[in-house]
């Protein structure tokens, strides 16, 4: 009987240290996968209305912004999803490391060469970039509060 519940014991606590170490996976897999689904989708937008037409709907910086949002909505969500437990705090060191990352390569984003603003510099992609994270962040901690600390229905 003792020998049940100390693989019991065991089975969790592997359980528990695989969800953590699958944290980084998800969230970069989450990521790159939110950023090739809004890629494409884009590219699809581009062949069905038109390059230019397209440019004056919704122009080239915030569809990048918008990718770059959702990869990072993502990478909070879903990292702080897998977390065991603490997923606030997950949600939140994942912002953070999100944002720290997110700021020097995005701080310096610049159109393309065939683009018409080629070489411009804009904000919006950093912007959008930190929204969507923000907005993983509360999925992440609204999740955490509707599904308790443990994954599981609330207590009562």
């Amino acid at each position: 009987m003792e020998g049940e519940v100390s693989a019991t014991v065991i089975q969790s606590k592997r359980a528990t240290t695989l969800r953590w170490l699958l944290i980084p996976v998800a969230s970069i897999g989450s990521c790159a996968g939110g950023e090739a689904a809004v890629g494409l989708l884009g590219k699809l937008g581009t062949h069905g209305l038109g390059a230019d037409r397209l440019e004056r709907l919704l122009p080239f910086d915030v569809r990048a912004g918008l990718a770059y949002g959702v990869a990072a909505a993502l990478f909070v969500a879903i990292g702080a999803i897998v977390a065991p437990r603490r997923r606030v705090a997950v949600a939140l060191i994942l912002y953070a490391l999100g944002a720290f990352v997110a700021w020097p390569v995005l701080s310096g984003w610049y159109f393309p060469e065939g683009h018409p603003r080629a070489y411009a510099p804009s904000r919006v992609p950093l912007v959008l970039t930190l929204v969507g994270g923000a907005i993983g962040t509360v999925i992440a901690i609204l999740t955490s509060r509707l599904n308790g600390p443990g994954g599981g229905p609330p207590s009562q």
